[in-house]
């Protein structure tokens, strides 16, 4: 009885060395594939459109996309979309919030004003004094707390003082 129990043990003991021998040679044959995180997840950025477009929306692209191609995955443009102003061949960057204005109105046209409600970036820049980052800081600030309900709102603007306003007032519209 207790050589039985002896051949027993013997066997159990030789089969987990084996367990663990043949676990061992696993990891060796077939390591761990480790990968840089940034290189892979940064190949693709996360951009906003929104306008005249057919499909608006937050679409994944890939980093060196320009907006030509976003327009185009976002089922292009619709009839009503203003495409003066517009550089199709800029680079997208992550968090990017692109606005495709509509035509403007006639009395828009008549006055030759911009409406601050819906002029693009590009639009505010032809206003004396608006550079490209106070134009992004009245988009900003449109985006975050509604259209301008009257003019003088834009007072309100980081980056727009009393003398900028008063240098582009009679030029600007709602």
């Amino acid at each position: 009885m207790q050589k039985k129990i002896l051949i027993g043990l013997g066997i159990a003991i030789i089969l987990v060395l084996g367990i663990i021998i043949n676990h061992k040679d696993k990891k060796t044959l077939y390591p761990e594939q480790t990968f840089d995180e940034k290189a892979v997840f940064n190949t693709q950025i996360v951009v906003e459109i929104k306008g005249e477009v057919n499909r608006p929306g937050v679409y994944m692209m890939d980093i060196d996309e320009r907006l030509y191609s976003l327009i185009r995955v976002a089922g292009g443009l619709t009839g009503n979309a203003e495409i003066e102003g517009i550089n199709f061949a800029q680079k997208l960057s992550d968090g990017m919030v692109i606005t495709i204005p509509r035509k403007q109105d006639n009395q828009d046209q008549i006055t030759n004003k911009i409406s601050i409600n819906r002029a693009t970036i590009y639009e505010l820049m032809t206003l004396k004094g608006i550079g490209e980052a106070r134009a992004k800081s009245i988009i900003d600030y449109r985006n975050t707390h509604g259209p301008f309900t009257n003019i003088e709102g834009l007072l309100n603007v980081p980056g727009i003082s009393e003398t900028i306003f008063n240098q582009i007032k009679d030029n600007i519209t709602l």
